[in-house]
């Protein structure tokens, strides 16, 4: 892995890395296969360190997408700040009882719902569409921690697995979130497995669940491009919140510092 991240860093960083500041958040847009590579992870050939241990990065699917993000982000958090936070709905076992159980998912929930003074918890069957999306109209923070799942041939059918409400629906599809107009929501973390690839559309990039939530106006939102593991994805997602509100540092700076503690626990 450690060669791999070399010949990739020599490849994509090393002819502009005179160019990058590292006080600077670095912003990147990758083309089509890059829009599944963990840059993070990219290893110097100087250093010897990994990308997101000299960089703090954020990315975007295109540059239009980018400067609208850019414009809406402002000031990244505020201590009165609201937040909704979801966790493991139960989601109907006929329609998707391949899907596991969440079992650290509630803990995550309510954890992080600590670290606000305001705010929502919605775990077990109180998570439901209805609910959900009443919430984070009214939310600036929403933490999901609920199962995705994506469509690469039909993105607009993408969806978020929630518990079922009394009209019978049980999923947020891509499609329901372009319309949701989230005005004042200013970070969204979907703590859930790969929420942040879909197919690649050129000159726009991807379509992804966290494609949808930049249009939908969230101008800030954590995602992931791999299959996560519950029980590490919830120790980094306690600390990416708690070191966001304890330090007052951006949303993507808390996400590298969290990576960073769980690097160096790792490495010990």
């Amino acid at each position: 892995v450690t060669r791999q991240g070399k010949e990739l860093f020599e490849l994509l960083i090393r002819p502009v890395e005179k160019l990058l500041d590292r006080q600077k958040q670095v912003n990147i847009i990758p083309d089509k296969i890059l829009n599944s590579l963990p840059f993070d992870s990219l290893v110097s050939t100087t250093s010897d360190k990994y990308l997101i241990q000299e960089y703090c990065l954020s990315y975007a699917p295109s540059a239009s997408v980018l400067a609208l993000a850019s414009e809406k982000a402002g000031k990244d958090s505020n201590p009165a700040e609201r937040i909704l936070t979801v966790g493991n709905p139960s989601f109907d076992q006929k329609q998707f009882g391949f899907l596991p159980d969440l079992k650290d998912a509630v803990r995550e929930a309510r954890q992080i719902r600590d670290s606000y003074s305001r705010g929502a918890v919605l775990v077990g069957p109180a998570a439901t569409k209805r609910n959900v999306v009443d919430e984070m109209r009214k939310s600036d923070v929403v933490h999901l921690a609920i199962h995705s799942i994506e469509e690469p041939y039909a993105e607009m059918h993408s969806k978020l697995v929630l518990a079922k409400d009394a009209s019978g629906a049980s999923v947020l599809e891509a499609q329901e979130l372009y319309d949701l107009e989230l005005t004042r929501t200013r970070l969204v973390v979907l703590s859930a497995c790969q929420t942040g690839i879909g197919r690649y559309y050129r000159g726009e990039g991807t379509f992804s669940l966290a494609r949808a939530f930049l249009v939908s106006g969230v101008p800030v939102v954590v995602a992931s491009l791999w299959p996560i593991d519950s029980e590490a994805t919830t120790s980094l997602m306690i600390d990416l919140h708690q070191i966001r509100r304890e330090q007052h540092v951006s949303s993507a700076e808390a996400l590298r510092r969290a990576q960073l503690k769980m690097l160096s626990g790792t490495e010990q």
